[in-house]
């Protein structure tokens, strides 16, 4: 016996004789998870690179004070270099990440309340992080429309 008549003999020993197995498999169900292009999403994320590289650390500006300012500066780029390119890909936007709401320190983009902290996780519109011992999360989309940090810092100077 060769190897096609014994494939053929497993097949056939499988047929459960009704039209079940003979039919078409129906087509697979696939979730519809929102995507965005790869070149958008690098584009945003060499966006991001760009505006950080041309801040300054070392003079705040709009009357960010300058602890906070150094301490945005930093978390932006570790944060940009851990997590920049898959979060642009998983639909995060700028004010998601680098907002800031003017009055309220801690209450703006996922960089602001971070408050230092390394301990990160991202799984596509979700992050959640430890601080003391306290778990916070932070859903892409809560605050779309919020100025960049930077951006806000050069509104302010200019007035």
């Amino acid at each position: 016996m060769g190897w096609r008549e014994y494939a053929e003999s497993v097949q056939q020993g499988r047929d459960n004789r009704d039209n079940r197995d003979k039919s078409p498999l129906p087509a697979p169900i696939v979730p519809n998870v929102p995507n965005v292009p790869r070149v958008v999403a690098d584009s945003l994320a060499r966006d991001w690179s760009r505006a950080l590289t041309q801040v300054d650390p070392c003079q705040p500006r709009g009357g960010i004070d300058p602890a906070r300012w150094k301490r945005l500066h930093e978390q932006s780029l570790w944060w940009l270099g851990n997590y920049g390119e898959q979060a642009a890909r998983d639909g995060w936007g700028t004010g998601d990440v680098f907002g800031l709401r003017v009055g309220y320190e801690r209450r703006g983009g996922l960089i602001d309340q971070l408050e230092n902290s390394r301990a990160l996780v991202m799984e596509g519109g979700r992050a959640s992080w430890r601080t003391y011992g306290v778990r916070f999360t932070y859903a892409a989309g809560a605050y779309p429309d919020l100025p960049a940090w930077w951006r806000l810092a050069a509104r302010d100077d200019s007035l």
